[in-house]
């Protein structure tokens, strides 16, 4: 089993589930209109220490690496929102173990 397995693993078997929220948009200069759509991705993650609850102001997570978190994205973790702050891949050998995502109200 590799490194990346085993943190799947743990991710999928102990984490939480997740829906991260993208916007994006596209505005036309010639009429002025802005166009915005949303994008969702589902995915899981588990919190970096137990220490922190969802009631903190800023959480850390381990998200699964099928899913790249980018700041501005909204994450909702049981019913809650929050606000994609920071992101780090963590990688081993070239190969993507987990995103460290850290989280703000």
């Amino acid at each position: 089993m590799t490194i990346q397995d085993s943190a799947l693993r743990m991710i999928n078997e102990h984490g939480v589930a997740v829906s991260l929220a993208r916007n994006s948009g596209t505005f036309d200069h010639v009429s002025g209109s802005k166009t915005i759509s949303q994008e969702t991705f589902d995915t899981h993650a588990v919190p970096e220490t137990i220490r922190y609850g969802l009631e903190s102001d800023e959480l850390i997570y381990l998200f699964d690496p099928s899913v790249e978190p980018k700041p501005g994205d909204k994450a909702t973790i049981s019913g809650k929102v929050f606000g994609v702050k920071d992101v780090e891949l963590i990688e081993y050998k070239e190969v993507p173990i987990y995103y460290k995502v850290w989280l703000s109200k």
